[in-house]
């Protein structure tokens, strides 16, 4: 399937990446119930107010999922973050190795680490599964 036919089947999915539908497809398929972009939450940059709609939340934990993650995104992400102290922000990334830019030996992983932001690459899906399961639940059959 070329990448702009699956553009449009996640788009047409209500999903804003392939990469998001792929997540959310895995999460089903786990047995995890985390509804895709469930709620609004409000943020401040300096002298604005923002709303911004987090990927996934599963109580108090909000997921978000990124494949590229822009400099304007890691910005949001801290304006975010302490804007909405009572909540935890996680980031899953499709390839956390990735560099910040082409000039950066920064890692999505590093930068996160220096914010001190849990992340998780989603090709490990053992600590996927430790995010998202409550103890002791199975995966539906």
């Amino acid at each position: 399937m070329s990448i702009r036919k699956a553009r449009k089947g996640a788009f047409a999915a209500g999903f804003r990446s392939v990469f998001e539908l792929k997540v959310n497809t895995w999460m089903k398929e786990e047995g995890i119930n985390a509804p895709y972009e469930p709620c609004k939450l409000e943020y401040t940059v300096p002298s604005s107010n923002h709303k911004y709609t987090p990927d996934w939340k599963v109580g108090n934990i909000v997921y978000e999922g990124k494949g590229y993650f822009a400099a304007s995104d890691r910005k949001k992400m801290l304006h975010i973050i302490e804007s909405n102290p009572d909540l935890t922000i996680r980031m899953l990334f499709q390839n956390a190795q990735a560099k910040i830019n082409k000039r950066s030996k920064t890692s999505y992983a590093n930068w996160c680490d220096k914010f001190e932001i849990e992340w998780c690459d989603f090709r490990d899906k053992e600590k996927l599964l430790e995010w998202l399961k409550p103890k002791g639940r199975k995966k539906k059959v």
